[in-house]
């Protein structure tokens, strides 16, 4: 085969644009004992991706045909780079774009009243009605739709709605107030109730207990269920074809006749497959349940407040909507399941993988939120706030099926352009230093992501991320009477620090999903708020 980078048409650019219009009209009516607001949204966002420099396929096989009569031009591959002349690009480069609009109106009722006093306070009601309309629409050019793009995506046009209605009522229950270790114990109870036009209803309750034991000391629970509905995308949404970069372990001699599925040696040169996504009108919502618990600590002197909290927190989701793409090839080639997704040629090469979205397995989650501040008033001098705020992952479980192995991804990185869950960082952190002298502010900030564990892709071997810090300051003033106006300057990555190399990284070295990839700039912004 031929294969060769187009380097003289210079890089291939994506340049996504949009504009969003929003309006809210509510109306609110207040008692002594009740409150009562209804509210008329309307959104709307119209979209275009455009693509610049790219390829046309049915162009291209004409240029190197024999039927290339003008105004087709011959087109030479065999040449060193820089021997694609100007004339030959003209004729087969070719812009496209994808317009997008997405519409979401309805209104919302609520009302909050109180129904009865008991010994440990007011129980107070708080219940509503909500009805949503959703609409998406996208439409491709011709040269996506036919899928004539080399390198690029192809879709079909995508056209959808749904109506959501939504019912919610909670209960506020102050059962013990001043008593020998119970300075305070209340407890909240919810339940909604959802009708979607698209997959049926759900109903979904929730409760959350406060334990106040002394002065400055609260511990806190909450339990709940929940679900996410599937997006008009992943409903609706047409075949999608692009060349994704995946591992195939039969391209490894040694798992050849080891392996089921792995009869003969697959190209191990071959690293993007033509992989074919979309939609599913008959996906599931992903339903979840989730428990925390933690304690939350607060202590005042003359002229300082500290705080310190701790929760744990467990979630565990099922029906979880995925393509699974990764989780195929495996499959195929360790025991030759999945035969009806993956494709291959007679020489083993995978041709085609189809990976429409489904509900698949279940996801653990569980970890420990942790914040502390110290905020000390020094008269004259300002106020000074030191704060800290982290989250650790100590447990990110995915399971594709019953019968498949749990696999622990917490503190791992995989890109999600390859299918993967993006990074998982066991620990993220950020340390800020405020201090505040009546119109002047100064902020300074570190945010802090641990290493993580990467799969080099081909190799099947393990490296180490390194961890990442970035430093931000800004220098702000708040105008007469915070009244006028807020004038910023800052800069963000002070210390210019580089994102960490990647080798799983798809099309470029480094995630920038995570990391700052901008380096240091200076910024310059003022605002007011009405």
């Amino acid at each position: 085969d031929v294969r060769r980078r187009f380097v003289e048409l210079g890089p291939r650019r994506q340049t996504n644009s949009s504009d969003t219009y929003r309006m809210v009209l509510s109306y609110n009516y207040y008692t002594e004992a009740m409150n009562l607001e209804v509210a008329l949204q309307l959104n709307r966002t119209d979209a275009e991706q455009a693509f610049v420099n790219t390829i046309s396929q049915s162009r291209t096989a004409q240029a190197i045909s024999a039927n290339c009569n003008a105004p087709c031009v011959p087109l030479n591959l065999f040449g060193r780079s820089g021997t694609i002349t100007p004339q030959m690009l003209d004729f087969i480069a070719v812009n496209s774009k994808i317009d997008g609009k997405s519409t979401l109106s309805g209104i919302m009722i609520n009302a909050d009243w109180r129904v009865a006093e008991w010994s440990a306070g007011t129980v107070s009601v708080s219940a509503g009605l909500e009805y949503r309309n959703e609409r998406l629409r996208i439409e491709p050019d011709a040269a996506i739709t036919n899928a004539d793009l080399i390198g690029g995506v192809s879709r079909a046009a995508v056209v959808g709605a749904r109506d959501i209605v939504e019912t919610y009522a909670e209960i506020y229950l102050p059962l013990i107030k001043d008593r020998r270790w119970v300075r305070m114990l209340d407890a909240q109870v919810a339940v909604r109730f959802s009708r979607y036009s698209d997959f049926g209803y759900e109903i979904n309750p929730r409760l959350v207990i406060s334990y106040v034991p002394t002065a400055g000391t609260t511990i806190r629970m909450s339990t709940s269920f929940g679900f996410r509905a599937p997006t008009l995308l992943q409903l609706f949404s047409g075949e999608i074809l692009s060349f994704e970069q995946w591992n195939d372990p039969c391209s490894i001699a040694q798992n050849v006749n080891v392996l089921v599925g792995c009869t003969q040696q697959s190209d191990a040169t071959l690293t993007q497959f033509l992989t074919a996504t979309g939609g599913n009108p008959q996906l599931d919502p992903e339903r979840s349940r989730s428990l925390s618990i933690g304690i939350l600590r607060t202590h005042q002197w003359r002229h300082s407040t500290a705080e310190v909290s701790v929760d744990w927190f467990h979630i565990r989701q099922r029906d979880v909507v995925d393509s699974a793409a990764q989780l195929f090839i495996n499959n195929n080639a360790q025991n030759g399941t999945f035969a009806d997704r993956i494709s291959r040629d007679s020489n083993g090469n995978i041709t085609r993988i189809q990976a429409n979205l489904l509900n698949v397995g279940s996801r653990n989650v569980a970890g420990f939120d942790f914040s502390a501040s110290w905020k000390r008033q020094m008269g004259t001098l300002g106020t000074l706030t030191i704060a800290v705020d982290a989250t650790h992952i100590a447990s990110f479980k995915d399971k594709f099926s019953s019968n498949s192995p749990s696999e622990e991804k917490a503190g791992t990185f995989s890109d999600e352009a390859s299918g993967g869950m993006g990074a998982l960082p066991d620990w993220k952190s950020n340390l800020s230093i405020a201090w505040q002298q009546e119109f002047w502010q100064v902020h300074y900030h570190i945010h802090h992501v641990s290493d993580l564990q990467e799969t080099i892709p081909l190799l099947g071997t393990d490296r180490t991320i390194g961890s990442w810090r970035s430093h931000n300051a800004n220098l702000s003033y708040l105008g007469p009477r915070t009244q006028w106006f807020r004038l910023t300057f800052g800069v963000n990555n002070l210390l210019d620090d580089t994102p960490p190399f990647s080798a799983a990284a798809f099309n470029d070295s480094y995630d920038a999903r995570t990391y700052d990839i901008t380096g240091r700039y200076f910024f310059l912004k003022v605002d007011k708020s009405f």
